[in-house]
């Protein structure tokens, strides 16, 4: 393996442990707060019954607050 590699693999093994972490917390005041006014905003948006196809990560909490 060239340094590269090694180099490459030390950082994706960061990165994998610093969203495990994130995913893990319990979420602040600020996280809440966002998300309600994501959902706000987006059954604004989108009408209840719609069809949704939502690419990305995440516990699918937004998309199921949604009603679709």
């Amino acid at each position: 393996m060239n340094q590269f590699q090694t180099e490459f693999s030390q950082y994706q093994g960061q990165r994998s442990q610093f969203w495990n972490e994130v995913g893990i917390r319990q979420p602040s005041f600020w996280s809440a707060y966002y998300q309600k006014l994501l959902t706000n905003i987006y059954r604004y948006l989108i009408p209840k019954n719609a069809r949704i196809l939502e690419l990305g990560c995440g516990s699918g909490n937004l998309l199921a607050s949604l009603n679709p």
